[in-house]
């Protein structure tokens, strides 16, 4: 059966699967070019993955051709473009391959049994041009039945007609074919599918968990920006990636847990990324997009994106009623352990944690906790304390949501762009409607951070590493307490 191209699109992909020797094979066409070289560009990293991952070392066996099939010249320009001669050719076809062998959630794997595919490191854009709509012609190896994505499929059988509206859907989407296993449920008039490997275990409590994860924080923001979500699980392998409209996962193949341990960490580490479709992937910094795909994105502000969310992560879980406050407070305690039991936090700010992501997240030295400490660890203890701070002052009137719905309906909704560091800071002291002037420097400099003031505020006191509650505190700080950890 033929389908017609998209009448929009001006870049066709089609991409076929090498498994024996990993490759994802590519071929694409470009009409309506203007006159003049041509620059092909790859991406040198992923939003999400704060590392440059040097996705153009992949790519091989780069052949242009004119509209009559006649092979063109090119140059390579450093290490992510490509130089067509064309001369004033307005149809050129492109063909390379890409070795995929790497079992990283923002990096193509291509097997025997599957093809995880995050289509940053497999398709080229036209230089300056990464708001072009796009299509996808996708067949998958023999015996291949499954094809999870979220883009638009438009026909649903080999070769699959996949369609996305610019490059930054595309590559905000992965794709996944195999023969994968699909769990799908509704909730609230979306779909949602559960992917996992083949032969997983499915525990009977992993829907109704996940209903009620998803349930509480789109509650806080008071709508789904989604029509359709997909937790895609990959198999075994540590890390995960958020995406607008699914995540993607490395966690496990088997999702019987052992005991309420390993249920309560996998649901954490899963609401970590779902939060992340409302904080980053629409709250976001400013400096994360329009996104430079070439060179790194430097920010200060990943405390909020990241170590907001991995404080939001806890805190659903314990308002969905999955966890309770004492799981939310030996999460904590191990991140402050993190903090304080490590040198790192003497010497770099959480602050400049962010800002210098790119040059120590993915590969660390053995030193690096001496001279570096993670945004993922001090973020959610800061905001912690800024949460419990914001109703102490207003007397548990506001709290840490109302800034992130602040940031959410202004920024996202209205404006409709990223926020500076200034604004959040802000909307911060608005929030609060007094002097946080405290709590900018925690985030700003190397300073002792008061911990027992302000979780006194809670009810709460520091003992060792431990986060406890007091067996005392007045009428506010109960109420502080009840609130954070709904006991």
């Amino acid at each position: 059966m033929a389908v017609a191209a998209s009448a929009q699109a001006t870049m066709h992909y089609s991409l076929s699967f090498d498994p024996a020797k990993h490759y994802v094979n590519v071929s694409l066409s470009m009409d309506s070019l203007p006159a003049g070289d041509l620059t092909m560009v790859m991406p040198m990293w992923a939003p999400g993955y704060y590392n440059l991952t040097y996705f153009p070392k992949n790519v091989v066996d780069f052949a242009p051709a004119g509209s009559n099939g006649e092979r063109l010249k090119w140059l390579k320009e450093g290490a992510s473009r490509w130089i067509i001669d064309k001369g004033d050719a307005s149809a050129v076809s492109l063909t390379y391959r890409v070795y995929s062998r790497f079992i990283t959630v923002c990096e193509a794997n291509v097997d025997s049994i599957h093809a995880f595919v995050p289509l940053n490191g497999i398709c080229m854009y036209r230089l300056g041009c990464t708001s072009e709509p796009v299509e996808l012609n996708v067949t998958p190896f023999e015996g291949w039945s499954e094809v999870t994505t979220a883009l638009n499929i438009v026909k649903k059988t080999a070769p699959y007609l996949i369609t996305a509206t610019d490059f930054d859907q595309l590559y905000d989407s992965p794709l996944l074919l195999g023969n994968q296993k699909i769990i799908g449920f509704e909730l609230d008039g979306h779909d949602y599918q559960v992917v996992t490997p083949q032969y997983a275990g499915i525990d009977d409590r992993l829907v109704p968990t996940l209903k009620k994860m998803i349930a509480t924080t789109t509650k806080m923001f008071g709508e789904t920006p989604y029509q359709n979500y997909k937790f895609m699980w990959l198999g075994k392998g540590m890390g995960g990636l958020e995406h607008a409209d699914c995540q993607a996962d490395y966690c496990d193949d088997n999702f019987i847990f052992k005991d309420s341990a390993a249920f309560l960490n996998f649901f954490s580490f899963v609401s970590h990324e779902f939060f992340h479709l409302y904080n980053i992937k629409r709250i976001r910094p400013i400096e994360l997009g329009p996104f430079d795909y070439e060179h790194e994105c430097y920010t200060p502000s990943l405390s909020i994106s990241e170590g907001l969310t991995n404080l939001y992560s806890d805190y659903d879980l314990v308002r969905a009623g999955i966890a309770d406050g004492d799981f939310l407070l030996s999460q904590l305690s191990g991140h402050l352990k993190g903090v304080e039991s490590k040198e790192g936090h003497n010497h770099c700010s959480l602050r400049q944690s962010s800002y210098d992501t790119w040059l120590y997240s993915y590969g660390a030295f053995e030193n690096t906790s001496d001279r570096y400490v993670s945004y993922y660890i001090k973020g959610p203890v800061v905001g912690f304390l800024m949460d419990i701070y914001i109703r102490h002052a207003t007397n548990n009137k506001h709290s840490l949501d109302d800034v992130m719905r602040e940031l959410y309906d202004k920024y996202y909704k209205e404006l409709k762009r990223g926020f500076k560091e200034e604004e959040a800071w802000d909307i911060i002291y608005r929030t609060a409607g007094c002097d946080m002037s405290e709590f900018r420097r925690y985030v700003d400099t190397t300073d002792a951070i008061d911990y027992n003031r302000y979780l006194g505020y809670a009810g709460l006191q520091l003992n060792g590493y431990k986060i406890e509650r007091l067996p005392k505190c007045d009428a506010l700080a109960s109420k502080i307490r009840a609130s954070l950890l709904g006991n």
